[in-house]
C-alpha cells in the first residue's frame, strides 16, 4: 500500500514550535486556539453564558444564524478525553489539508462543513416537523474535514493516531458509517451533509473524478498512466524483450 502515512506536525517543542505552526498553518492553529477556549469558557463559565446562542438549534436558527458556524466551538456536553481526541486528530490533518489547499480555501472546507452539517439536519426537521435537539460539537465538520484529507491519501496507508494501519479509502467509508449510524437511519442521511461537502469541495478543487478513485483500486499503476506514457513503456518493454530474446544485453542503451 506504499509508504506509510503519518499526519503529523513534525516541528519542534517550545514557544519556537509554536509559532511555527501558526506561521505555516494559520486557519488550523486558529480554529485549534478557539476550540480550547470555547471548551474551557464552557466549563468554567458554563452558569454566567447563555448557550443557545451559540449551539445550533434547527428551530431557532432564524433568530440566530451565525450558529451554523459557532456550533463546533460548543463543547460543553462532550468528555474532555473526546475532545482532546479530536482535537488531536485535527491536528494532524490539518497542516496537511492546509497546506494542499491554501488557508482560504481551508476556510470555505471548514465553514462549508459546518454549514451543511447544520443545515442538513435543519432540513430534516423542518421536513419531519420534528423537534430537534441543539447541534454542538466538533464531530461533524472534522468528519468532512476527515473525507477531505482521505482524498488526498485514497490508497496510501495511513497511522491513525500513529498506530493502527489503514488505507484512506476504508478511513473514509468508516468515517461515513459511524456518522451515519450515530444518527440513526432516515436522520443519518441527512447528517451526512458535511461529509459530502468535503468530499465535493475537494474533488471540485482537485479535478478529482470519482470513477478514477474507484476504478484504479487494486490495479496497476500503469492504468494511471497517460495514452502516450502508456506507449513510450510499451516500446521501452518491447525494446527489452528484443535485448532479452537475443541473449545480449549490451545491445540495450538506457
Amino acid at each position: 500500500m506504499g509508504r506509510p502515512i503519518y499526519a503529523a506536525n513534525r516541528g519542534g517543542g517550545g514557544a519556537g514550535a509554536v509559532g511555527n505552526y501558526f506561521r505555516r498553518s494559520p486557519v488550523t492553529a486558529t480554529i485549534l486556539a478557539l476550540e480550547m477556549f470555547g471548551f474551557l469558557a464552557f466549563f468554567f463559565l458554563a452558569e454566567r453564558i447563555e448557550w443557545r446562542w451559540f449551539g445550533f438549534v434547527p428551530g431557532n436558527w432564524l433568530n440566530t444564524p451565525w450558529t451554523p458556524l459557532t456550533y463546533p466551538f460548543l463543547n460543553q456536553n462532550q468528555s474532555a478525553i473526546g475532545f482532546l481526541f479530536l482535537l488531536f486528530w485535527f491536528w494532524q490533518i490539518g497542516p496537511d489539508l492546509e497546506g494542499r489547499l491554501g488557508s482560504a480555501r481551508m476556510v470555505w472546507l471548514f465553514g462549508g462543513s459546518s454549514v451543511l452539517s447544520a443545515g442538513g439536519l435543519g432540513l430534516y426537521a423542518a421536513l419531519f416537523e420534528r423537534a430537534e435537539p441543539a447541534l454542538i460539537g466538533l464531530g461533524l465538520p472534522i468528519a468532512g474535514l476527515t473525507i477531505a484529507w482521505c482524498l488526498y491519501h485514497w490508497k496510501g496507508e495511513i497511522r491513525l493516531y500513529f498506530v493502527l494501519p489503514v488505507s484512506g479509502k476504508i478511513l473514509a467509508i468508516v468515517t461515513t458509517v459511524i456518522v451515519y449510524l450515530s444518527y440513526g437511519r432516515l436522520r443519518g442521511l441527512f447528517a451526512l451533509g458535511g461529509v459530502l461537502f468535503g468530499f465535493l469541495f475537494v474533488r471540485w478543487q482537485t479535478g478529482m473524478r470519482v470513477r478514477s478513485l474507484t476504478r484504479t483500486w487494486g490495479r496497476p499503476a500503469t492504468d494511471r498512466l497517460t495514452a502516450w506514457e502508456k506507449f513510450r513503456l510499451w516500446r521501452a518493454r518491447r525494446r527489452m524483450k528484443k535485448v532479452w530474446d537475443s541473449n545480449d544485453p549490451d545491445k540495450f542503451v538506457n
